[in-house]
Order: structure tokens, then sequence, then C-alpha cells
């Protein structure tokens, strides 16, 4: 991979169009974080995106909260989730981004439920993949993941979902905390996704295959 180094409004412009998984270290729901996140699901304008968060660190209704406060317009074709039993209790109360009806909310038990995760994920990619907007997704947070699961079968979930990712013409970004892990997990999971955006004292660094 090569390494270059960005400020913040940067990383989604050099990231470049082939790139469509994208691993972002930094510690989670921090701003800088939040601020990255809105602009990698930024790719197309409103109207023209469809927008999954993958939430198994937050409930619906917080992420939905977080990203509106960061991006420049959400108004959407479609909006949903996929979240875990625990998150998702606090969920249901918040509207969608145009002040229709909430969107859904697909629940798997646990974060640890790497088949449910997978089929629901891939339902709703499969659902989009029909019209004509650019599907999105978020995944907050593979460390929150690997909390539950352990290193071999997580890496093959990430592995397929990727790929998945790919076959969709989606774009997906997965948010990981590098203080959580040892560098042996970052060095395994690094190697799954086409760039690696990450943050240390001298701004977001971007390095990309």
């Amino acid at each position: 991979m090569t390494a270059t180094p960005h400020d913040t409004e940067s990383v989604r412009d050099q990231l470049g169009e082939g790139v469509q998984n994208v691993l972002v270290l930094s510690p989670a729901m921090e701003e800088r974080s939040e601020a990255v996140c809105a602009d990698l699901l930024s790719v197309a304008p409103a109207i023209d995106r469809d927008v999954l968060f993958v939430t198994l660190a937050q409930s619906p209704d917080d992420r939905l909260g977080r990203w509106q406060s960061h991006a420049d317009g959400t108004e959407h074709e479609a909006l949903a989730f996929v979240s875990t039993g625990e998150t998702t209790r606090s969920a249901g109360t918040q509207a969608a981004p145009d002040g229709g009806p909430a969107p859904p909310v697909h629940t798997v038990p646990t974060p640890g439920d790497l088949t449910g995760l997978g089929i629901e994920i891939s339902e709703r990619l499969e659902a989009w993949a029909e019209d004509d907007n650019q599907t999105l997704v978020c995944f907050h947070t593979v460390t929150t993941l690997l909390q539950y699961a352990e290193i071999q079968p997580a890496f093959q979930f990430f592995h397929v979902l990727a790929s998945r990712v790919r076959i969709a013409d989606a774009r997906a970004h997965y948010h990981a905390d590098p203080a959580a892990h040892d560098e042996r997990t970052l060095n395994t999971m690094r190697t799954l996704f086409d760039a690696v955006v990450e943050w240390d004292e001298d701004g977001w660094t971007v390095r990309s295959r």
C-alpha cells in the first residue's frame, strides 16, 4: 500500500473511484471519525444515494443523529439499519431525514451472530441493486464485532462482506479503534480492504493498494 497524508475534507476524493472497501482507524465516536464517516457517505448527491448503517456499538437513533450532525444533506431514496438486539431497544423514535416514516431496522441477536449479520446486509444490498442510486455502507464497528467473535471467523466474515460490496457495486467503510487491537490483528484486518484511512498526530493518512 502507498501512504499519503490528507486533510479530513480530502479523504474521499483522494481514495479515488475504484476504492470500494475502506478501513477507518480512529477512536469511535470522536468528532474527527464522525466527520470522515460523513465525508465517505457523501460520494454522491443525497437524492442519488442509498445508505445502510450496520450499527453494533450504538442504537440506530444515535447513529443517525451523529451522522445528521455532520452530513451535508441527508434526504435519501432509501435509508436502513442493521442492528443488534441490545442496541435496537432504544431505536424507533427517530424520523427519517426528510421527516417521513422512520427507516427500517433489521435486527440480529448479538454482534457475534456473523451469519445473521451477513444475511441482513446481503439482503439489503440485493434489494438496492436494481435502483440507479449509489449504495453506501457504514459498518460501526469492527472493534465491537471482534469483542464477540474470534479473529479467524471475523476475518472470513469481512472477506465475504467486502466481496459482496464489490459485486453490488457499492462502497463501504468500516470503523475500528486501533487502540483496542494488537498490531497483529490490525495487520490481518488491513489486508481485507482496498484502502486504510488512519488518524495519527499528523492528521489523516490514506493508504491504498
